[in-house]
């Protein structure tokens, strides 16, 4: 009931607006992180030679460990 009275007043939506807006800056922040990322392995082999061991045990935790 609470949250019917939320939606029917219109306090929800500017947590709702702030919330998507946090999630759309976080996944454009860690794509160009990861691709910066990549592309940095990519070229560089003995930085990537480096950190793949770490890259394979992350890779083989479940999904389900990573989400919070």
């Amino acid at each position: 009931s609470q949250v019917v009275k939320w939606f029917s007043s219109g306090v929800i939506w500017k947590h709702l607006v702030i919330t998507l807006w946090e999630s759309i800056l976080a996944f454009a922040i860690g794509s160009l992180g990861g691709v910066m990322v990549g592309f940095w392995f990519a070229r560089q082999p003995n930085v990537a030679a480096v950190f793949d061991p770490y890259v394979k045990m992350i890779n083989a935790l479940p999904r389900v460990v990573l989400a919070p």
